[in-house]
């Protein structure tokens, strides 16, 4: 039996010379490893040499690649308006909703061109802490951890609404890694910046780092590398931006919207004036100093039950803190609450420390984990007094964009409309004490 298989290969090239000698003009012999077998069939066209095959194969492949190519080329947006608008953002939108993840993306000539757009405008500031004041009846979204998930963004804009004279957003860091459409995110939430400069604010997350993006599960550098053939250059530039977004945001100098959490200095008497003065570091998880410390503790710190401070279960430096923290540090303030992201929550968000700090999360379905997403919304009932500092605020939940549908989306938005107009919010929405 060991013999059969050779045997056979001599009765192949026994057959395949006599078919150069024209001695057998009908049989075409064929190979199949099929069980280590092989099979002869009748075949009434001349037989093709298989170096033919093989290149004709290629030249139609090297097609059809450079004709998908070219469709591609074409869809994607050629050039980024100045100044950014409106149009062009639903534009955006919408072509990168309806594309798969590779199909579709941004040409990297424009990756570079709004990363160096929006580094110019975020070098203004030199402060960690950036204040955003509201006028009178007007809204602000808070929106947590999206991790480029794309679609479901588009789900929160399409409730909440895009950034206008009447509502502010802010987005409260790792827009990147992980999610299956990144750099259309990123894009995206870029494009929103200079679309309204003013109205719009982008917090850093702890996956908007240099290290985390280069050793993070499916990190942005590796999708940047993948997606580009200069996307080192691509990625030097989102770093770039990376670097000058600040850590926390003073709504109405009211509300505290930061990443992590509290960084353990707060128990020497640090207070939001202390932050203030800090100026921004550029890569905070490879320095040591005295405010590479506090800025670090904003990005990766987390909320917890227990008082005090005690190491977290992330490791390193990360460590969490309690709600006798929290309370000292928004007395020592002056503030109302604190509104907080990186912590994945089953309903998408939770009210935490006697209603004193709020954990939003916004990537429903995150890494395979059964969770809903959330938003939280806030609206200034001022009323035209000076000085006001009242808001009313509600948390709203979703789910995946694939399995909401039109309708559902449509109701979340019609909540969101009756809480800014003063009609509180039904489930799925909880109202937030402030004031």
């Amino acid at each position: 039996l060991a013999a059969v298989p050779g045997l056979l290969t001599r009765l192949w090239h026994f057959l395949s010379s006599w078919r150069r000698r024209e001695l057998l003009p009908r049989i075409h012999v064929r190979q199949f490893r099929w069980q280590g077998g092989y099979r002869t069939s009748r075949c009434r066209q001349p037989r093709v040499r298989r170096s033919r095959v093989i290149k004709s194969r290629a030249r139609k492949l090297r097609g059809r690649g450079a004709a998908a190519q070219k469709k591609q080329c074409l869809k994607q947006p050629l050039n980024l308006p100045t100044p950014v608008t409106e149009t062009f953002l639903r534009t955006l939108m919408k072509r990168f909703a309806s594309a798969s993840p590779a199909s579709e993306t941004v040409r990297p000539e424009a990756c570079v061109a709004l990363a160096k757009a929006v580094q110019a405008l975020l070098c203004q500031s030199t402060s960690v802490v950036e204040g955003l004041e509201l006028p009178d009846d007007v809204a602000v979204t808070v929106v947590g951890d999206t991790h480029g998930q794309f679609d479901d963004v588009l789900t929160i804009l399409d409730a909440a609404g895009l950034p206008s004279e009447k509502h502010f957003i802010i987005f409260n860091g790792d827009v990147v890694d992980r999610g299956p459409k990144q750099i259309q995110l990123l894009a995206l939430v870029l494009a929103l910046k200079l679309y309204a400069p003013h109205r719009v604010c982008i917090l850093r997350g702890n996956h908007e780092t240099r290290l985390m993006g280069m050793f993070c599960q499916l990190g942005f550098r590796n999708v940047c590398l993948g997606a580009y053939p200069n996307g080192e250059e691509v990625w030097q530039a989102f770093v770039a931006v990376f670097e000058e977004l600040p850590l926390v945001c003073i709504v109405n100098k009211t509300i505290a919207v930061m990443h992590g959490g509290l960084p353990a200095q707060v128990q020497d008497g640090l207070s939001l004036r202390d932050l203030q003065s800090i100026t921004k570091v550029r890569r905070p998880d490879e320095e040591q100093s005295w405010a590479a410390q506090i800025c670090s503790a904003l990005l990766w710190n987390d909320s917890s039950s227990v008082p005090g401070f005690h190491t977290s279960k992330r490791g390193g430096d990360a460590m969490c803190f309690g709600p006798d923290v929290t309370e000292s540090f928004l007395q020592r303030s002056g503030l109302a609450m604190i509104v907080r992201s990186h912590d994945i929550r089953r309903d998408g968000f939770e009210v935490e420390h006697c209603g004193r700090l709020v954990t939003v999360f916004s990537a429903p379905r995150y890494c395979g984990y059964i969770n809903y997403g959330a938003f939280v919304r806030f609206v200034s009932q001022g009323a035209g007094v000076p000085g006001t500092r009242l808001m009313a605020g509600a948390a709203f939940q979703f789910e995946r964009r694939a399995s909401m549908g039109r309708d559902r989306i449509r109701e979340l938005s019609d909540r969101v409309g009756r809480f800014d107009r003063g009609g509180g919010c039904c489930y799925p929405g909880v109202e937030l004490a402030v004031g």
